[in-house]
């Protein structure tokens, strides 16, 4: 009988990671929203603490969000890197929050682990609570103006005004992400 239940917990834990890659035996938690849109958008998104302890690795992370979202995460060992994802699996909503999110992760024998990739990012480990902004504006040959709003040096947002149009461009990671263009009379 204690061998049928060390199969069936293998085969209910260990073999769907085998198969699919993903691996379920780590805990995640995820901390309440904090709901004030102001204060979530100027908390800067980073690694807040990395600690090696009994054969596993706890990485807390802040990120913002949108204040309704469930997470869901996963991670991946490539060589000595990690690879942690999380993505939101609840509504899609308009309002900001900053969530505090921690992985703690079996080690299974290894003994250091190189780089931290957050969905793709290396999110650098810092005690800088806030970001920083800068604000850009240049006239472009044609006439028109371009304001650039940087937060930590990436872009988030710009404005291209002309005498009939207002073209505002969103970003995410420094990537283009959607815009918005309104006809002025």
């Amino acid at each position: 009988m204690q061998v049928i239940k060390k199969l069936v917990i293998l085969i209910y834990f260990g073999f769907p990671s085998l198969l699919f890659g993903q691996h379920r035996n780590h805990v995640f938690i995820s901390s309440d929203c904090q709901s004030d849109n102001e204060i979530a958008y100027n908390l800067n998104e980073r690694l807040i603490e990395k600690v090696i302890a009994n054969d596993s690795i706890k990485i807390s992370i802040g990120v913002q969000y949108a204040c309704c979202t469930v997470f869901k995460s996963s991670y991946e060992f490539n060589g000595a890197n990690l690879f942690l994802t999380f993505e939101n699996t609840g509504d899609q909503c308009f309002c900001s929050c900053f969530y505090k999110l921690t992985y703690k992760i079996p080690l299974n024998g290894r003994k250091e682990v190189g780089e931290i990739i957050v969905n793709g990012e290396d999110l650098p480990i810092t005690n800088q609570k806030y970001a920083e902004f800068n604000v850009k504006s240049d006239t472009l040959s044609d006439g028109s103006i371009r304001i650039r709003k940087y937060r930590n040096s990436v872009i988030t947002y710009q404005i291209l005004i002309t005498d009939t149009l207002r073209t505002y461009q969103f970003f995410r990671n420094g990537e283009y992400e959607s815009e918005t263009k309104i006809r002025v009379k």
